[in-house]
């Protein structure tokens, strides 16, 4: 139904900047590039065809007429799960260079729009005090739950922030409080768009291009990754973010999560186990670790 009744899904692209880079290669090249970025077209899809339906159902619970719900049904699937279609696009990422520096951004910066706009309320009129503080506290309770399902159920990080789950791994590994209170501060930057990542994971804020370009400069040195504190990985991982190469990154990580320890669920789910126990006085915090 989704599929037959809306425009948007039918145009929609995770990353329309990634889908334009892989249509100027040509032959064996476009075929592979396709690839290696089917899973990205195929989850973007799912989590857009939910969020389609589940407006479109609650427009018609309101009594709402179909073209009238349908176009609820667009605006919020767009708000909620970003859209790369050009004319959705952030000013920034209609030129040249913001489309380098904000590749992969899309939905990080449809996100935070919506929480700065809707939630927060900044620079919208008319929401009443009561309203934002109500939508602020369901959204504090959803993180700390989708938190809790990801890393305390699944094993997996979260994609949301968990700043006290960094306060709590800090007093672990024994920093200073000035430390504990910077990786907080860090963590809870994670949201922003461009210098997010940055913050948090020590990345460039010039985006993954300009990411990867360093890492392929520092394995040129070190090009079979001895220098275990190097992260950038050997010179064929390196080289080959810039070849459309499917699986090949997710090979790599796999690699490095069986070099680690994992099991081979933790391998498939992605998870990352730190070495060494904690300090039990907070192993019963459990799920409020999740926030």
């Amino acid at each position: 139904m989704a599929a037959r009744k809306s425009k948007l899904l039918e145009l929609r692209k995770a990353e329309l900047e990634l889908a334009d880079i892989v249509n100027n290669f040509s032959g064996v090249t476009s075929s592979a590039g396709r690839l290696s970025t089917a899973h990205i077209q195929f989850t973007d899809s799912l989590t857009a065809t939910a969020s389609w339906l589940a407006a479109y159902r609650n427009a018609k619970a309101r009594k709402l007429p179909e073209p009238k719900a349908v176009e609820f049904a667009e605006d919020v699937t767009s708000m909620t799960q970003g859209s790369s279609l050009k004319s959705q696009l952030a000013p920034i990422q209609r030129t040249a260079v913001g489309k380098a520096l904000t590749l992969f951004q899309t939905f990080t910066i449809s996100d935070w729009n919506l929480m700065y706009s809707e939630i927060f309320g900044v620079g919208t009129k008319g929401i009443p005090t009561k309203t934002v503080i109500g939508r602020v506290y369901r959204t504090i309770v959803a993180t700390t739950l989708f938190n809790t399902l990801f890393e305390d159920v699944i094993g997996i990080n979260s994609p949301f922030p968990t700043p006290i789950r960094t306060v709590v791994e800090g007093m672990e590994e024994g920093k200073e409080p000035f430390n504990i209170a910077l990786d907080m501060m860090l963590e809870l930057m994670e949201p922003l768009p461009l210098i997010g990542g940055a913050a948090k994971f020590g990345n460039t804020p010039l985006g993954p291009i300009a990411s990867s370009a360093r890492d392929l400069f520092v394995s040129l040195s070190d090009p079979f990754n001895e220098d275990k504190l190097d992260d950038t990985g050997p010179l064929w991982e390196a080289g080959g973010r810039f070849l459309p190469v499917p699986g090949l990154g997710q090979f790599a990580k796999s690699k490095r999560a069986f070099e680690r320890g994992e099991s081979p669920y933790g391998i498939v789910q992605g998870s990352y186990t730190k070495g060494g126990g904690g300090m039990e006085g907070l192993s019963g915090l459990g799920g409020l670790q999740g926030f």
